[in-house]
């Protein structure tokens, strides 16, 4: 079955079973089945998927073609969801204008992180956040929240600033209404890092606000892409046929959707296993509508 086609009736399904309403914080990145083989950037079939943060739900994924990136995905994908009362939130990677295009077009936010591949952007937006600090932000529209946490062994310290947009930023990018810095400071094993982070947003949220936002982001990581390898085993997964691979990775997705909805207090490999034992077990997972 062709994998667009098939994609599209999974995010179909899914759309009709959600039931919220309100800001949808939707991430936007990538993952290779590195068991299966295809002419792509990273040389097997790579999905890109878009996974709303705080519902633990899997919104719909895209295969990038042969010979092709997650640049040229991102908006075949957008253009499958409805995007209205949404932020969309992506790395570096997806910081293009044709993007940010698609994504206000479908009347929906962005946050995207800015990086050296767009230098022009990325030295206005860090010389913008520089000045304001210069002069203490005086007469600057701004916000700015630190905080800490320990995790794991691992003790950060965060400080997110937002400025509203400066007139010198370039015009070709639409509706910009904030640029973000976001400092780190990370101990872990002895050893401590600094890092400092740029985003822009059409959105001008408060420094809580949008650090939430970006932490966020990482769900799509910590609570999709890592629970696909450790729930189903999909980098171990040797199906080589193009469409069948990329067709599998939407059922994983829309399933691991499914389980993590579900209120049992099983790990989502057991929900999968009693699932497949009881048949009425399975059915309400199914019909459930989602929240």
């Amino acid at each position: 079955m062709d994998r667009q086609v098939f994609a599209k009736c999974f995010a179909e399904w899914i759309e009709d079973l959600n039931t919220t309403l309100g800001l949808k914080p939707i991430a936007v990145d990538g993952k290779s089945l590195k068991g299966s083989r295809a002419e792509t950037f990273t040389g097997c079939v790579h999905l890109v998927n878009a996974w709303a943060t705080e519902r633990g739900l899997s919104l719909g994924q895209v295969a990038v073609e042969d010979k092709s990136n997650e640049i040229t995905a991102i908006p075949i994908l957008l253009k499958t969801l409805d995007l209205r009362s949404s932020l969309v939130t992506i790395d570096a990677a997806g910081c293009r204008k044709a993007i940010v295009n698609t994504i206000r077009e479908g009347e929906g936010d962005y946050r995207i992180c800015v990086k050296g591949n767009q230098p022009k952007l990325h030295e206005c937006v860090k010389n913008a956040l520089a000045s304001a600090v210069e002069c203490e932000f005086e007469g600057v529209n701004f916000t700015q929240q630190a905080g800490s946490e320990t995790v794991h062994g691992r003790e950060e310290e965060r400080t997110v600033t937002v400025r509203a947009t400066p007139a010198d930023l370039p015009p070709d990018w639409r509706d910009v209404k904030s640029i973000v810095q976001v400092n780190r400071e990370r101990l872990v094993q002895g050893q401590r890092t600094s890092t400092t982070h740029y985003d822009f947003s059409s959105l001008y949220g408060t420094a809580e606000e949008m650090g939430k936002w970006i932490r966020r982001h990482r769900a799509i990581e910590n609570e999709l892409h890592w629970g696909l390898d450790v729930t189903f085993g999909e980098d171990k997964n040797r199906t080589r046929d193009r469409n069948a691979s990329a067709n599998l990775g939407v059922v994983r997705r829309t399933v691991m959707s499914l389980l993590k909805q579900c209120q049992s207090r099983r790990s989502k490999k057991r929900k999968a296993y009693h699932a497949a034992l009881d048949t009425k077990f399975l059915e309400e997972i199914l019909q459930e509508p989602i929240r």
